[in-house]
């Protein structure tokens, strides 16, 4: 029998638009990660790459979550604009 619960492609439609790569890194781009996070290649410190930007947006949400909870994670989240207040 197959579910009629709507819930779960919503759910999945809406991570799928929060979380893709290139809105995670408009999102470090628009809150200046690349400022807080340099990179030491050969001596010369450089901004970090596309990669690094969205691996640290996920880091920060991810380390809020560990140390205070959902609730942490979304005020994270609310203030670096992944979600609405």
């Amino acid at each position: 029998m197959e579910s009629t619960d709507p819930w779960p492609a919503i759910a999945s439609d809406l991570v799928a638009r929060l979380v893709n790569n290139d809105r995670l890194n408009a999102i470090a781009i628009i809150n200046d990660i690349g400022a807080l996070v340099m990179q030491h290649i050969t001596g010369v410190i450089v901004p970090p790459g596309k990669k690094n930007m969205i691996t640290t947006v996920e880091a920060l949400v991810g380390a809020a979550y560990q140390d205070g909870g959902l609730e942490a994670a979304e005020t994270v989240m609310r203030n670096l604009g992944i979600v609405d207040e």
